[in-house]
């Protein structure tokens, strides 16, 4: 009231942006959701297209013990970053391009090494956290992760990524793929602390990770992972890293490996990075497919990857790629008519 604010209740549950209507919000002009918990407060002024200004939680000793455990599982999935957990999906790549993900022992085992990677990629997620808290701080958005803000202590970060490591281990589903993910791991945390300031090096590590996932899962079922597939995989991860970097540049962020990317050089990389892709997969569709109908793929494939560079090229959208392609209709729709074009190919043509 001191404000000259309203306070509004019963008008509904956050994140339901329906509460802006009813608050009789003008959605013409910008809006900001100040609160303290990303899954809820963060999360509606990501539905209202708005900014979210993150403020520290006040706590006492009669806090209930629920409100504790919501607020914990907040961080939590700031820490694990589960909206990253599509690119483990490639996991599954091996045994779809094989033709037989419909074998349901091995698609089991896949399912259960994806489960261990997930788990893998936040312990690795959680260890960068704490080696660039400092740095985050300083960050726009990266402050707003627990380690940085302060909502939770290092002590517990490393507690919680050991936690994450065991159960990786308990859910590798043989040896074989439990090695790989622990390769992973380990040049995740070596990428963390040392090799991500090494600059076009980092951007082949970035296409490492993504190949890393396939071998994973080739490794799990017991299935030949094909050169073609890691080809593409590994130039399409480098279309994503470069896009990533040329965005961040624009947004002027403070990834201290920028200083050693001129714009040009960036913008080459963009455009060699693109035809690699649109190449690799060209003559995969061709002779690696050995399925004639395979080479109409090539459509939404083109058009996804013009897509991309569209969006590279106008606008700071793929900082973060991995949000970029869940919300673009445009690259969306070409993934949905690929994916479901090369799901005929192989097992219904």
């Amino acid at each position: 009231e001191a404000l000259g604010l309203t306070l509004a209740e019963g008008v509904g549950r956050k994140p339901d942006p329906g509460i802006l209507r009813r608050l009789g919000v003008d959605r013409s002009k910008p809006v900001a959701v100040i609160g303290d918990r990303w899954t809820t407060d963060g999360l509606l002024a990501r539905f209202a297209g708005g900014k979210f200004v993150k403020v520290r939680r006040l706590t006492c000793a009669e806090d209930p013990v629920l409100d504790r455990m919501i607020c914990f599982i907040d961080d939590a999935s700031l820490l694990m970053r589960p909206h990253q957990y599509l690119k483990n999906l490639l996991v599954f790549a091996p045994i779809l391009f094989a033709g037989v993900i419909t074998d349901l022992s091995r698609l089991a085992d896949v399912a259960s090494a994806f489960a261990a990677f997930c788990l893998a990629a936040s312990a690795g997620y959680i260890v960068n956290d704490l080696v660039d808290r400092r740095d985050d701080a300083k960050h726009e958005i990266k402050r707003l992760r627990p380690l940085a803000f302060g909502t939770m202590s290092p002590t517990f970060g490393v507690f919680l990524a050991a936690a994450f490591v065991a159960g990786t281990w308990i859910l590798a589903p043989d040896a074989a793929s439990r090695a790989g993910i622990f390769a992973y791991m380990l040049l995740s945390i070596a990428y963390s602390l040392w090799l991500k300031r090494i600059p076009v090096l980092e951007l082949a590590l970035f296409g490492i990770f993504y190949v890393a996932r396939v071998a994973v899962g080739g490794l799990a079922a017991s299935v030949p992972v094909s050169s073609w597939l890691i080809l593409c995989t590994f130039f399409a991860a480098l279309l994503m890293v470069v896009a990533k970097r040329h965005a961040e540049r624009v947004a002027l962020r403070g990834r201290s490996v920028l200083a050693a990317y001129a714009g040009p050089f960036l913008d080459a990389m963009l455009a060699v990075s693109a035809a690699l892709v649109l190449v690799t997969y060209g003559l995969y569709s061709i002779l690696g497919t050995h399925k004639p109908l395979a080479v109409w793929s090539n459509i939404p494939v083109v058009f996804g990857v013009m897509r991309y560079l569209q969006l590279a090229f106008g606008s700071a959208k793929l900082e973060y790629p991995e949000k970029a392609v869940v919300s673009d209709p445009g690259l969306l729709a070409s993934a949905a008519v690929w994916l479901g074009f090369m799901s005929f190919v192989f097992y219904f043509s």
